[in-house]
This record gives C-alpha cells, structure tokens and sequence, in this order.
C-alpha cells in the first residue's frame, strides 16, 4: 500500500515513527546507545496522545505518483534489487556482479533506496557510511557497456523486495 493511500491518523503513526527511527539510529551511530522498542512505542503513543488526536495535517498532493514495474527497453536488462537499508549498497553491489558474471554488458538497475541510487550516480565520493562500497561498485560497473542506475518507489520493485523478504527469513 502506498503512503498515498493512507488515511490521517496512519500517516501521523508512521511520520511519528519514522523520525523516532531516525532519532534512534541517531542515538546509536553517534553515541552508541540504542533505545529500546518499548521505550520508543511510548514515547510515539505519547508524543501522537500530546499533540491531539486525530492531528490536523496540511493537505499536500503527492508530489511523486505511484510507480510501478516498467520493462526496459529492447537489448537492456533489468536488475532490481532490494535489501534491508543497512545492507542496500550491498545488494546493489551483488546486482552488479551478477549481471556481469552473468555477461549482459547494458544493464538498468533500480532500487527503492534514494541514498544508495543518489550515491552511485554521483560523481563525487563523500563520507558516508557506505562509501567505500560505493566506490566498490563504481569500479566493477566499469565491466558493463553501460549502467544506469534508478530510483524507484517500493511498488514498482515489489518483486526484488518479496524476494528480499523471503531470503531474510531464512
């Protein structure tokens, strides 16, 4: 299901949500203390009870549409890949390799991390967490004819993601 879709109240619990995730990967990379999963619901059931409920939020049109699978075009291959966020620049990683060992030599590869397609395509490096794997794909996708590197929205990669899914509960 798309954010789009959803209604108010569930787009405040996951708003609220994700900036307590941010916060608390925030807590961990800089000071090395990870709160815990109760202490964090509470504080989201608390924060959301705080501020009324239901909260009222701006009326905003989604500014980027829906997105679904697309197929490439004719002698192109398409790798989509997925993978949990700490482990996305990895998977985009292996996507190359195996196209490669796979010998296609035009691939366009599409990710729903914006992070990791913006960090590829970049022609600066930076000192993000994952840029020594960056630079690691920088280097192998020079073994293709030509690479592109997509961004697209959780629905237009659903099969690389159930498939992610799947090999994660293994």
């Amino acid at each position: 299901m798309a954010f789009c879709n959803f209604n108010e109240q569930q787009k405040i619990v996951m708003m609220v949500t994700f900036w307590v995730v941010w916060y608390s990967r925030n807590k961990l990379v800089h000071e090395r203390i990870l709160p815990s999963v109760p202490d964090s619901l509470s504080f989201i059931q608390a924060f959301i009870r705080e501020c009324g409920s239901p909260i009222s939020l701006v009326a905003v049109e989604p500014t980027l549409p829906c997105s679904k699978w697309s197929a490439p075009a004719l002698n192109i291959v398409k790798n989509n890949f997925d993978a949990a966020f700490d482990v996305q620049s990895l998977a985009c990683l292996q996507a190359v390799i195996f196209a490669i060992e796979l010998g296609f030599r035009n691939v366009v590869f599409e990710d729903d991390s914006l992070a990791v397609i913006k960090r590829v395509s970049a022609s600066s490096s930076d000192y993000y967490v994952i840029s020594p794997i960056v630079n690691d794909i920088r280097e192998v996708v020079k073994g293709l004819e030509s690479a592109d590197f997509n961004f697209v929205h959780r629905e237009g990669n659903n099969a690389a993601h159930a498939l992610a899914r799947s090999r994660s509960r293994r």
